[in-house]
């Protein structure tokens, strides 16, 4: 479901509290959305404080995101531990309302939705870790993956390669272009191939975007840096990033 963000909310004191806290006006609209999309589409007015680093993280993110939020009046701390959303409490009822009057009463399915579920996300990674371990010959020796993820403070996991990856591209893209590039399930899977394509080098990996958009070739700017030609060109752009020489640029 898309947030249609009023004109009045743009002009916000808490909006823009938190623009100066962030020290960039766009940066902030982009993590109220994201906290508002992520809350509308979990049914969540009161979220956990994982919840809210999950919803609002960003790649490169060197201040404290939960409590800019707070300082801004954006959430609001409840006695039982939980972060009150403000602001979102009419856009959730609406949303429970057309899903409990829609086929099936609005039910998702639990594969579409769990690489955006912090548990759901674990199980994957645990499933896929033993499926490899499955797969390999007796007697080779054993390498850890960049699919591992570790602990956080707080009861959370680490964010998984993919998102990562994609918090890479979202930030080199939005960087470039003006907006936020769309986050669906095609978007997180290419850049899963794309991984499995670098054969799971992950430095090198969350290096690739921001060479990719910088690139001046009108085959690349034309279809506005679509994360699949990076696919398609992945060994392309892989050899001249590892070299730091774009070859080929007609853009003038």
């Amino acid at each position: 479901m898309r947030i249609a963000v009023e004109q009045k909310f743009l002009s916000s004191p808490d909006l823009i509290s938190l623009g100066e806290i962030l020290g960039d006006h766009d940066k902030a609209l982009g993590v109220v959305v994201k906290l508002w999309c992520y809350s509308q589409d979990k049914e969540v007015i009161d979220a956990t404080e994982d919840q809210i680093n999950h919803w609002t993280r960003r790649h490169g993110q060197t201040v404290d995101m939960l409590q800019s939020l707070i300082d801004a009046y954006l959430i609001t701390p409840l006695d039982n531990g939980l972060y009150h959303i403000n602001g979102n409490g009419p856009h959730v009822e609406k949303l429970q309302k057309l899903r409990a009057n829609s086929k099936k009463g609005g039910q998702r399915t639990k594969e579409r939705y769990a690489e955006s579920e912090p548990i759901e996300s674990q199980k994957a990674i645990q499933k896929a870790g033993q499926l490899e371990a499955i797969r390999k010959p007796i007697g080779s020796p054993t390498t850890t993956t960049t699919t591992t993820t570790t602990p956080l403070t707080g009861g959370g996991i680490a964010p998984a390669p993919t998102d990562e990856l994609w918090w890479a591209y979202s930030d080199a893209y939005e960087k470039e272009v003006g907006w936020a590039p769309i986050d669906n399930d095609r978007q997180r899977a290419t850049c899963d191939r794309i991984l499995k394509g670098l054969g799971g080098d992950l430095a090198l990996a969350l290096k690739l975007p921001e060479f990719y958009v910088g690139y001046r070739r009108k085959h690349y700017a034309k279809n506005t840096y679509a994360l699949g030609i990076l696919e398609s060109d992945l060994e392309k752009l892989t050899n001249e990033c590892k070299a730091g020489v774009r070859l080929r640029e007609d853009l003038r």
